[in-house]
């Protein structure tokens, strides 16, 4: 690799509206954050250099956002649009890199964002939200795979949300670890305590005030449970008016432009790997062999996770983090966040990694040459990982983007009909659904999973008060009947 292709890192910038009362939408801000970024380079005319803009997908239906942001920077640019997929940011950032280091790409703008604050506020008005008019060419480049959430058998019981997603895996993990009920909703309100720390110092984050693990756990008004053991303050927020951007070059560019050292960071390494998209296919709940390939291709590269001095961990839920933690062998008392997370700072849909990037250049920036941060992104439930390392130094070796290929060997789709014997694999209580609903993961004793509900009151007290899940049950019409 010639030195002058080394993919690095020279602008990074989050944009929040100039007034939070009043209604915006995410073209604008979007531009807002490019231009921002740009000027965080410190290199005059850079922006005009850049020759491919990338928006991670949101959920707007904008055709192609990055025509109107690069017709803003003033750069003639091809233009790409990603899926949705939280592992995205990641990923697409070991893509550009590549593609820098190959001499295909020059310099690229990696964006992001969402207004869903003004949408909801809109909503409540009675008025229509701002837009851009939707009348781009298609991008040039769609990026990406479609985002596969669950199967046929959990839409049916709102298996395929996301909070009752992680929920299941946080059944899964409590019973592998031995844990008591009250014991892990200790462990997962501590888990994010961390989190609200920093969301609480961070300039464009909605969370001004750190929480304790017992506000964490408690339920109020403010803070309902959303499928046990969360409650809302353990959940991902998306609610957010808010746009992110990285300026990546070659520093053949950045030199060329005068961008100072000290605002350089430079991607090392990225290591990908999948789990199933059907969490009912998922061998094991509460093990997940793509994240630990992940993480493995990762710690070969960096010796241990007690040598990478900063984390940012992809925490939409805390089974997520709890997941992650243990796949990179990192101390529970190490910080495992510089953003915030998602259920504290919030972020864009599909850009909350991408705002862990932009907290971690921040982050770089403050130390000394040689310190080393990693970014997590996940996508789907828990079902693809994306793992980024980054670095105030230049890499002694190219950039590389690592695809790990673990067996996986998926569980079997029990056909919806079926009833008998089962044994519960995970469970929890979508209290968002009205009655309030319990779901439940269950294995035949062939090995093939089912989803099954139950609405009984005594059933949902059970599955709240004791341990049940490794415990022998029934189905029946799709309805779980504890033994």
């Amino acid at each position: 690799m010639a030195p002058d292709r080394t993919p690095v890192i020279v602008g990074a910038s989050i944009a929040t509206p100039p007034d939070p009362d009043e209604l915006t939408e995410p073209i604008s801000l979007m531009i807002d954050a490019a231009r921002a970024a740009a000027n965080d380079s410190g290199a005059a005319g850079i922006a005009a250099r850049v020759d491919l803009v990338a928006v991670a997908g949101g959920l707007w239906s904008f055709r192609n956002p990055g025509h109107w942001i690069a017709r803003a920077i003033g750069a003639d640019a091809r233009t790409l649009l990603t899926t949705i997929s939280g592992q995205t940011p990641v990923a697409l950032l070991a893509d550009i890199a590549e593609r820098i280091q190959r001499g295909a790409v020059g310099a690229a703008l990696i964006v992001g964002g969402e207004c869903t604050r003004s949408r909801r506020r809109a909503r409540r008005r009675g008025v229509e939200a701002p837009r851009h008019d939707d009348t781009e060419p298609p991008p040039d480049e769609a990026w990406g795979s479609p985002l596969v959430i669950g199967d046929p058998g959990a839409e049916a019981v709102a298996g395929h949300m996301p909070r009752n997603a992680f929920a299941l895996i946080e059944s899964a993990i409590r019973a592998r670890r031995g844990e008591t009920m009250a014991e892990n909703r200790r462990r997962t309100a501590e888990l994010c305590t961390g989190f609200a720390a920093v969301a609480a110092g961070v300039e464009h984050s909605p969370t001004q005030r750190a929480m304790s693990a017992e506000e964490i756990a408690e339920v109020t008004a403010e803070n309902r449970l959303v499928s046990w053991p969360y409650t809302k303050a353990m959940s991902a927020n998306n609610t957010v008016d808010r746009a992110g951007a990285l300026l990546v070059c070659s520093l053949e560019v950045a030199r060329d432009h005068g961008v100072s050292p000290d605002r350089m960071i430079f991607p090392h390494r990225v290591s990908m790997a999948d789990d199933t998209d059907f969490l009912a296919s998922r061998h094991e709940l509460a093990v997940h062999p793509g994240l630990q390939a992940a993480a493995d291709d990762m710690l070969s590269f960096t010796g241990d996770s007690a040598g990478i001095g900063h984390f940012d961990l992809y925490a939409c839920f805390p089974s997520m983090v709890a997941l992650a933690l243990e796949a990179l062998g990192i101390d529970d008392d190490r910080p495992l966040t510089v953003s915030g997370g998602l259920a504290f700072t919030g972020a864009p849909t599909n850009f909350g990694a991408g705002e862990g990037l932009i907290a971690m250049v921040d982050r770089l920036r403050e130390d000394a040459p040689g310190a080393t941060g990693l970014v997590h992104g996940s996508g789907g439930m828990a079902a693809k990982h994306a793992l980024g390392l980054l670095s105030a130094s230049p890499p002694t070796e190219p950039f590389i983007t690592s695809r790990q290929t673990p067996e996986l060997h998926p569980r079997d789709l029990a056909t919806p009909d079926r009833d008998g014997p089962v044994i519960i694999d995970g469970v929890t209580v979508d209290y968002i659904q009205e009655p309030p609903t319990a779901v439940a993961l269950v294995r035949f004793n062939d090995g093939s999973r089912a989803w099954a509900t139950a609405l009984d009151r005594p059933t949902i007290d059970t599955v709240t008060t004791t341990e049940t899940v490794g415990t022998a049950a029934e189905v029946q019409a799709g309805r779980l009947l504890l033994n």
